[in-house]
This record gives structure tokens, sequence and C-alpha cells, in this order.
């Protein structure tokens, strides 16, 4: 799991590598899902 300072930089170079993109956009669905499963818990 990544920290979420990390989060910053690959956004950064959003331009110049699509990996990075992939990695933050798979990144944001883990957070979504997380979200989702405290509400569902709540």
């Amino acid at each position: 799991m990544l920290p979420l300072g990390s989060i910053q930089p690959i956004s950064v170079n959003l331009e110049s590598s699509d990996i990075n993109k992939e990695e933050l956009c798979m990144s944001h669905e883990k957070i979504v899902e997380r979200n989702q499963e405290v509400h569902h818990s709540v």
C-alpha cells in the first residue's frame, strides 16, 4: 500500500507517463472501495 504522499508526484507526472496515470486510477479506486466498505460497516 502506497503512503498518501506518494500520490502527489504521480499526479505531477501524469502528462509524461500513462503508466503513472493507470497507477493513480487504481489507487483511487482502492480508496473509493475502502471508503464504501467503511460506510457499509457503519
